[in-house]
C-alpha cells in the first residue's frame, strides 16, 4: 500500500539510458564506416570502437543500484511503451509496472517488488470483503425491497428533480434579487452617509444660529433694558428743572426760638445777632440770586434798560449806563459789620429789586394774556421795599436792623423762587 502513490519523475532519463544501450552496436558500425570512407583507408583494414558502458539504472523506491536491463528481450513498440514519455507526464509505479515489457523494465529492486506485492495483497483482499458486503447490502436491499414500486419512485424522482430545477430557477431568481436589494442597499447606505453628512453640518449651522440668536437676544434684551432706564431718566429729567437743581432756595433755622434765614444753592442770606454769618457767605448768596435773576429775565424776554449783570460769584454786581457815564453798583461787601448796617451794596440791592419786580410783573401779564389765572406773589414789592404782613421791609441794610433786613432777604428769595417755579410751569415742567 505505501508504494502504491509513488511517483516516478525520473522515468525520461531511465528510458533514454535503455534506448542507447539497446542500440550501442548499431552505431558504432556506423561511426567506423563514416571514418573509413573519410580517412580513405582500405577497406581489409577496420578500427573497431571500444564497447560503451553498461547505463545505471536504480530503484524508484530506494535509490538501491540495480542491474541493467537486457537489451536483446523483446520490447513493446515505441507508441505503446512510451506515450507518457512523449508526452512528458509523470506515471504512476504501479502503471509503470503493469507496463512494463519485461520484468527487468520495472524500476525498482526486488525487496521493493515484494513490498509492493505484498501490499496488492493486503488491498487486493479489502476489496474482495467489500465486494462480499457489497453483495450481501445488495441481497438485502433487493428482499427488503421487492414489492416496490420502480416506476412510482421513477416518476418520485423526476418529479423531484424537476422540483430541484424550479428551486435552482427560484433560488437564482432569489439570488439575482438579492443582489438587486443590496445594490439598493448599497445605494441607500450611501444616500444615508450624505444624509447624515448634510444633517451633521445643518445642526451645526442650527447651533451657531442658536448660540448667536441667544447673544443677539441677551443684546436686545439689554438694549431694552437701557432704553427703560434711559426713558425713566429722560421722564424724570423732564419733570426735573434745571433751575430748581442749580439754584436751590429753602429756609433754614438754626434753633425754634431764633428766626428763619433763606438759602440759595446753600449761602445764607442774612445775618443774626445769635448766627453770624460771614461778608464771603452773603456775597456768594448774592452772587447766586444776581445769577438767577439774570437767567429768569432772559427766559422771560424782559430786561431793564442801560443795566448790565455782572455775575462773578462772590464778586457780581451791577453795571448800570446812563448817557455816557457807567457806574457799577456792587452786591458784596467786606470789614466789620456795623451797628447800623453796611451801605456798601445798597445801591446795587435797590436796583436787583427793580429787576425783580419787573420780573414779577411780565410774568403776571404773560400768564394773563395766555388766559392763565392771575399770579399771586408771596410778597409784594414797592420800590426796594417787600410788604410782608402789612409791614415794609427794606433791603437796604444801612438803618436796618438784622432781624429785619434778614426778614427782608427771606422775602425776597421766596419771590424769586416764585419767579423760577412760574418758568417751570410755563416750560412744561
Amino acid at each position: 500500500m505505501m508504494h502504491r502513490s509513488a511517483i516516478i519523475t525520473g522515468e525520461k532519463a531511465e528510458t533514454s539510458m535503455m534506448r542507447e544501450a539497446s542500440s550501442a552496436s548499431p552505431s558504432g558500425s556506423s561511426a567506423a564506416l563514416n571514418a573509413e570512407g573519410v580517412g580513405g583507408a582500405p577497406s581489409g583494414l577496420t578500427t573497431a570502437s571500444p564497447p560503451a558502458p553498461p547505463p545505471k539504472c536504480h530503484c524508484m523506491c530506494c535509490s538501491k543500484p540495480m542491474s541493467p536491463p537486457d537489451p536483446d528481450l523483446p520490447r513493446l513498440p515505441k507508441e505503446e511503451n512510451d506515450l507518457a514519455e512523449e508526452h512528458g507526464r509523470t506515471r504512476n509505479l504501479m502503471d509503470c509496472i503493469a507496463a512494463a515489457s519485461v520484468p527487468m523494465d520495472a524500476p525498482v529492486c526486488k525487496e521493493c517488488a515484494e513490498q509492493l506485492q505484498s501490499g496488492m495483497s493486503r488491498q487486493l483482499e479489502m476489496l474482495e470483503d467489500d465486494c462480499l458486503h457489497y453483495s450481501q447490502l445488495v441481497k438485502d436491499l433487493s428482499s427488503r425491497f421487492s414489492n416496490v414500486n420502480v416506476a412510482e419512485y421513477k416518476a418520485k424522482i423526476e418529479k423531484l428533480k424537476k422540483d430541484e430545477t424550479d428551486l435552482t430557477a427560484e433560488l437564482r431568481a432569489l439570488i439575482l434579487e438579492e443582489e438587486k436589494v443590496d445594490r439598493e442597499l448599497s445605494a441607500e447606505k450611501r444616500a444615508l452617509e450624505q444624509t447624515s453628512a448634510q444633517e451633521e453640518e445643518l445642526w451645526a449651522r442650527l447651533r451657531d444660529y442658536h448660540s448667536y440668536m441667544i447673544k443677539n437676544d441677551q443684546e436686545v434684551r439689554e438694549m431694552n433694558m437701557e432704553i427703560r432706564y434711559i426713558d425713566s431718566q429722560l421722564r424724570m429729567l423732564t419733570r426735573t428743572s434745571v433751575l430748581s437743581l442749580a439754584f436751590p432756595i429753602e429756609v433754614t433755622q438754626s434753633s425754634p426760638s431764633s428766626l428763619p434765614i433763606a438759602a440759595i444753592n446753600g449761602f445764607r442770606l442774612g445775618r443774626l445777632p445769635d448766627v453770624q454769618i460771614d461778608w464771603p457767605e452773603i456775597n456768594a448768596a448774592w452772587g447766586q440770586a444776581l445769577l438767577l435773576l439774570d437767567i429768569l429775565m432772559k427766559r422771560a424776554h424782559c430786561a431793564l434798560p442801560g443795566v448790565e449783570f455782572v455775575t462773578l460769584h462772590s464778586s457780581s454786581a451791577i453795571r448800570v449806563e446812563r448817557g455816557n457815564a457807567v457806574k457799577e453798583y456792587p452786591l458784596h461787601a467786606a470789614g466789620s459789620w456795623k451797628p447800623f448796617g453796611n451801605k456798601n451794596m445798597d445801591g446795587g440791592a435797590a436796583i436787583f429789586m427793580e429787576a425783580l419786580a419787573l420780573l414779577c410783573n411780565t410774568i403776571s401779564d404773560q400768564a394773563k394774556a395766555n388766559g392763565g389765572v392771575q399770579v399771586e406773589w408771596p410778597h409784594r414789592i414797592r420800590g426796594d421795599r417787600l410788604i410782608a404782613d402789612d409791614m415794609e421791609l427794606q433791603v437796604k441794610m444801612q438803618f436796618s436792623a438784622e432781624e429785619r433786613w434778614t426778614n427782608a432777604m427771606r422775602a425776597m428769595l421766596l419771590n424769586l423762587k416764585w419767579g423760577r417755579c412760574h418758568d417751570q410751569h410755563r416750560e412744561g415742567v
